[in-house]
C-alpha cells in the first residue's frame, strides 16, 4: 500500500515538473527584430514622425509583421547642432519590447537647407519683421498654433496665461469639438533615479478616437515640455496630445518626472 502511494506520489510529481518545465520553455520572451533600411534622412525639428518610419519594419518570431506596432519614442539633437538620435520602440502580442537608435541628419525649426537664396539686408528685415509677427500670432502660451496637417513639437514647457488642461494635472477635455481624440495617461506624476532610463511612452495608457484606430493615433503620439535629461536631477513636465487623420487636436494630459 505504501509503496503504491509512493509511486503514486512520484507519478504526479514528474507530471507537475514537465508541466513546468514545459510553460517556461515555451513562454515568449524573445522581442521582436527592427529592421532599418540604409537611407540617409533629414529630420527637422517641429516635423511629422511619420517620415521617420518610412523604410522601417519590424518582425516577431511568433506574430510575424508587427510594423504597425512601431512608434517613434523621441528625437533626441546632439551636441554637433547637425544630427540627432531617433529612437523606435516595438512591442510584440507578449509584451516583449525592442528599442534601437540611428542617427538621422537634424536641422532646427526654420533653418534654411542651403538651396535657398543669398537674401538682400531690405529681405533680412522684412522676414524679420514677418517671423515676429508668426511668433506673436500663436495660442498665447508662446507654442505655435497646429494646424489640421501639421504637429509641431516644442522643446519648452508652454507658459500660458491661462492654465491649460495638462497645466491642471487633467487627461481629458470635455469641451474638445466633436470627433477630437482622447489620450490618457496611466499616471500623472513619477519619480525615477538619476540616470535609469525610461520609456516615457509607456505612460500612456489609452488613445480613442471615432476613426482612427489605436495603431494610427500610437504613431502620432507628441510629447512637448522641458527638455528630458534622465541623467541630470530635476522636475521635468511632460505634455501629451495626438492629432488624428482629420486634423483634430486631442486633450493634453500631463506626466511630471521627478529625476533625483
Amino acid at each position: 500500500m505504501k509503496k503504491g502511494m509512493l509511486a503514486l506520489l512520484i507519478g504526479v510529481c514528474t507530471i507537475l515538473g514537465g508541466i513546468a518545465f514545459f510553460t517556461i520553455f515555451t513562454e515568449d520572451r524573445t522581442p521582436p527584430e527592427i529592421q532599418l533600411q540604409d537611407v540617409e534622412i533629414t529630420y527637422t525639428e517641429g516635423s511629422d514622425f511619420a517620415e521617420l518610419l518610412k523604410g522601417v519594419t519590424a518582425t516577431d518570431n511568433r506574430d510575424g509583421d508587427v510594423t504597425g506596432n512601431l512608434i517613434v519614442e523621441g528625437v533626441y539633437p546632439n551636441d554637433d547642432g547637425t544630427t540627432a538620435s531617433v529612437v523606435y520602440v516595438v512591442r510584440d502580442a507578449a509584451n516583449n519590447i525592442k528599442k534601437i537608435s540611428r542617427i538621422v541628419n537634424y536641422r532646427k525649426a526654420g533653418e534654411s537647407d542651403g538651396s535657398e537664396t543669398e537674401l538682400s539686408e531690405d529681405d533680412t528685415k522684412q522676414d524679420t519683421t514677418v517671423q515676429n509677427t508668426n511668433d506673436t500670432a500663436t495660442n498665447g502660451d508662446g507654442t505655435p498654433s497646429v494646424s489640421e496637417n501639421d504637429v509641431t513639437v516644442q522643446s519648452t514647457v508652454p507658459n500660458s496665461e491661462q492654465p491649460s488642461q495638462a497645466d491642471q494635472g487633467s487627461d481629458t477635455d470635455t469641451d474638445l469639438p466633436p470627433g477630437s481624440p482622447q489620450i490618457k495617461l496611466t499616471q500623472n506624476r513619477v519619480t525615477i533615479a538619476k540616470g535609469q532610463s525610461v520609456n516615457r511612452i509607456s505612460f500612456v495608457e489609452s488613445i480613442t478616437d471615432d476613426k482612427d484606430d489605436k495603431d494610427t493615433l500610437w504613431k502620432q503620439i507628441q510629447i512637448v515640455g522641458d527638455e528630458f535629461d534622465s541623467t541630470t536631477s530635476g522636475t521635468y513636465e511632460q505634455i501629451y496630445y495626438v492629432v488624428d487623420s482629420d486634423g483634430n487636436k486631442s486633450n493634453e494630459a500631463k506626466l511630471t518626472v521627478v529625476v533625483q
